[in-house]
This record gives structure tokens, C-alpha cells and sequence, in this order.
């Protein structure tokens, strides 16, 4: 992997050990006109290439708009948490394994994604417009639903050129190669209830899928793999879910620990029935699903 493609990864991390916000400047600091650079935009749940603009105001003259699917954008992708960092492994022992990590994790979870400990920074990079002044540029993207993050980059002198992204194997990184490291189009399972459950079952169904004369074939994941074992099965027709914690003795810390996703291409995924039950099997009243599609 190419060692622009590292430092990102790093810069990435960091940012969401750090604050878990979008970053206010892009990676590098300061790039030449025409060069690539990488805006690290926080935790956006629908941001991908073909719904999101990038307007760039340059330090003298008019804006320059990037209209989503412009192959300027060349990629949006979701950079993950390492599951045993400091700020995971502190939060779910109570221990502080640096310091102050359970600190940085409450204001992460708290402020920034709302109680969901499914965390990753949203990461796009851009190829800057060859003809830029020198300066300091101001670059917004957005989406059409209104979410949106604003970076600076210092334009300098000289004549960049995008960045080839060259593989240990000396093969540049392709579209298509940073497509598939993006996120394919998929439904979250969300849920809420009125009195934490131990643990909840649910059914879902959906049109037919490929082996049923339809389209699509089911693909569950759990974000929180580490936290809450997902079991699941579908027929072609109707999704059978169950949710528990993996540590018996330890339930769920939140609601949103539940969530889970279901992708591969089925349509008009919907909840049927959902049971919340505590932990010697009694039910939960108050425990409801919704789904929501996206990108």
C-alpha cells in the first residue's frame, strides 16, 4: 500500500481517538494545485461518492463545485477503530490502559456518535483543481439531506499532480479498487426501547431473493462483534435474528449496541415482529425495530 494511503489510515485514527469530529484540516496541511488530498470527515452514515459535492472556495476567485460521481472524488471510505485499543479495551474493563482513554471514549460516545459504539471515521480524497492560487483554500462537502464538514488546506507553490496511489506490487489503485473498499448499499436494523433488554429476537421479511426467483442474497454483520454475538437465518423470503451478549454476565451497555446491518442486494427489507427478553428469558415489553436504508 502506498504511503500516502498509511499516513492517511493513521491520521484517520487518530482523529477519532482524539475527537471523533470531522478533522478542520485536510492531510496534508498544505498541498500544491492539482495534488490529492484526503479530508477526514467524522462519523457520516450517508456519504458516499455518488451523493456528495464538494465545493472548494480558493483564497482569490470563484468557488470550484465537484459534483458527486465526478472522478475527482476519488473515493469515500469508512476507516474502522482497532478493537483493542486503548479506548475500547478501557471502556469495556474500566481500566485505564492510557491515560485518561475512558475519558476520550465518553466524549467520543457521548458527544459525537450518540451512544452507538459502532465507531469509524468517514475518509474522502480528493484531487485538487489544477489551477488554484497559492493560499489558504476552504473545502465543504456535503450530501443533499444537509450533513457536511469543512477542511483548509494551504495551497503552495508548484504543480501537483493526483497522487497514484502505488501498491507494494507497483500497481496503482484503480476506481474500481477503491470502490470496493467502500460501503455497498445496505439497510441498519436500529432499535429502542423503553427497558434494556438482555437480549432480542426478530423477524423480518423481504422480497424474494436470487434462489427465489428474485434479487439479492442475504448478509448480516455485526458491528459489534466483540460485544454481542447475532445469530441468524433466512429462507428467501423471511430473516430469523437473535441478539445476545457475548459475555453472559455482562448485557448490553446501550440500546444501540443491538444495532446490526443486512446487505446484499434484498429489497424492501421490512421488521415483522421484535421481542425483547431479559436475562432469565422473561419477556421485555417497549422493545421496537426500525430500518433504515443506506449508503
Amino acid at each position: 500500500m502506498s504511503d500516502i494511503f498509511k499516513r492517511t489510515l493513521l491520521m484517520s485514527m487518530l482523529s477519532v481517538i482524539i475527537s471523533a469530529c470531522s478533522g478542520d484540516k485536510t492531510f496534508n496541511d498544505y498541498a500544491r494545485a492539482g495534488d490529492t488530498v484526503a479530508v477526514a470527515a467524522g462519523w457520516k452514515q450517508n456519504f458516499n461518492k455518488e451523493n456528495i459535492t464538494v465545493t472548494i472556495t480558493p483564497s482569490s476567485g470563484s468557488d470550484v463545485i465537484i459534483v458527486p460521481g465526478d472522478a475527482a472524488i476519488r473515493a469515500s471510505i469508512n476507516f474502522y477503530h482497532d478493537p483493542l485499543s486503548s479506548a475500547i479495551v478501557s471502556r469495556e474493563t474500566g481500566i485505564d490502559f492510557s491515560s485518561f482513554a475512558q475519558t476520550y471514549e465518553s466524549v467520543i460516545t457521548s458527544n459525537f456518535t450518540s451512544d452507538d459504539k459502532d465507531w469509524y471515521t468517514k475518509t474522502i480524497f480528493i484531487d485538487l483543481p489544477p489551477s488554484l492560487p497559492t493560499g489558504i483554500t476552504q473545502i465543504v462537502v456535503s450530501n443533499a439531506v444537509g450533513a457536511s464538514v469543512t477542511s483548509i488546506v494551504d495551497i503552495v507553490d508548484g504543480i501537483g499532480s493526483p497522487s497514484t496511489f502505488t501498491s507494494q506490487s507497483s500497481t496503482n489503485l484503480s476506481p474500481a479498487m477503491f470502490d470496493a473498499l467502500s460501503r455497498v448499499v445496505h439497510y441498519s436494523v436500529d432499535f429502542t426501547a423503553s427497558v434494556l433488554p438482555y437480549a432480542i429476537e426478530l423477524t423480518l421479511t423481504h422480497d424474494p431473493d436470487l434462489a427465489s426467483g428474485g434479487s439479492g442474497n442475504a448478509y448480516v454483520a455485526n458491528p459489534l462483534g466483540y460485544k454481542k454475538n447475532l445469530f441468524w437465518s433466512d429462507d428467501g423470503i423471511t430473516m430469523k435474528v437473535i441478539l445476545m451478549p457475548t459475555n453472559s454476565l455482562k448485557p448490553m451497555d446501550h440500546i444501540n449496541d443491538f444495532k446490526f446491518y443486512v446487505a446484499g442486494g434484498l429489497q424492501n427489507l421490512a421488521v415483522s415482529s421484535v421481542s425483547g427478553f431479559d436475562a432469565n428469558g422473561d419477556a421485555v415489553s417497549g422493545v421496537s425495530s426500525t430500518v433504515i436504508l443506506g449508503r
